[in-house]
């Protein structure tokens, strides 16, 4: 074969391939807002743990018709998977104005659960109802929309519950009914009937509680507690004597303002 013609093989398919870029063909730039989703999952995750985010809503205000010092009228809202960012197309102006403060709500699958996602869509809808979501995490960004600019928000630090936008974080707790376990063998002990106290330490994300004794007759109630946070209960049932009747573990996840019943394993 002659050089020529080799080479006419080789430089064929790149000539075929080459093409002109027709107006037509250009991307048309998005003029609108994103929150990055890694805004609230780096150094937590995105996902079905209890310290995860699992969904989160973002709710656009814009400058108030009455008082435009004030960034407190609703524009648009949304609500997002974890792995999802938040996009906002074409945000229409508040006053003239194209400048945005957001609110982030972030909930893990046991808070969004707890809240339902009809409640939450709701409260997106009705921005001052949202804190009663119970949302796990929260946070503040601002924006500003350009012209055929797809825009980043601009996001403090997420901080626990609802102090991300400024209110008071309510409380979480674990409830812990100690007065019946289930035992392996598809039996039940019983308070008095078989022991009389229960000794237990609680353990927050691994991190080692106080050892406590209680009776037996009581429910026990870690409150507050960390949150949001997963939580091991080591338990030991005892007789007057103190001899050991038998132990378990047992467990709970926390969210902000929620009370979260342990459940336990069957005592051997």
């Amino acid at each position: 074969m002659s050089r020529a013609r080799l080479l006419s093989l080789v430089f064929l398919p790149l000539l075929l391939g080459c093409g002109s870029t027709s107006a037509s063909d250009a991307l048309t730039p998005i003029t609108g807002i994103t929150v990055r989703a890694e805004t609230l999952t780096a150094g937590r995750g995105c996902g079905r743990g209890p310290t995860q985010v699992f969904k989160y809503a973002v709710v656009v205000f814009g400058r108030n018709p009455n008082d435009t010092a004030k960034l407190d009228a609703l524009v648009t809202s949304g609500i997002y998977d974890c792995f999802t960012d938040a996009q906002f197309v074409n945000v229409p102006s508040s006053a003239g104005s194209f400048d945005y403060s957001l609110q982030v709500f972030a909930y893990s699958e046991a808070a969004f659960g707890k809240a339902g996602e009809a409640n939450v869509k709701a409260a997106a809808q009705n921005p001052t109802t949202l804190p009663q979501t119970n949302p796990t995490l929260t946070t503040t960004c601002t924006a500003q929309e350009l012209d055929q600019v797809q825009t980043l928000a601009v996001c403090d630090a997420p901080a626990t519950g609802t102090a991300g936008v400024g209110l008071p974080s309510q409380p979480a707790s674990v409830d812990l009914s100690v007065s019946s376990f289930a035992t392996a063998t598809g039996g039940t002990v019983v308070c008095d009937a078989s022991y009389t106290m229960v000794r237990y330490r609680a353990d927050a994300n691994g991190t080692p509680g106080t050892t406590t004794d209680v009776r037996c007759n009581a429910t026990v109630s870690i409150s507050p507690a960390v949150a949001p946070a997963s939580y091991s209960i080591a338990v030991a049932l005892l007789r007057a004597d103190g001899t050991v009747v038998g132990q378990t573990t047992c467990g709970a996840d926390t969210s902000p303002g929620l009370t979260s019943s342990a459940t336990c394993q069957p005592i051997h």
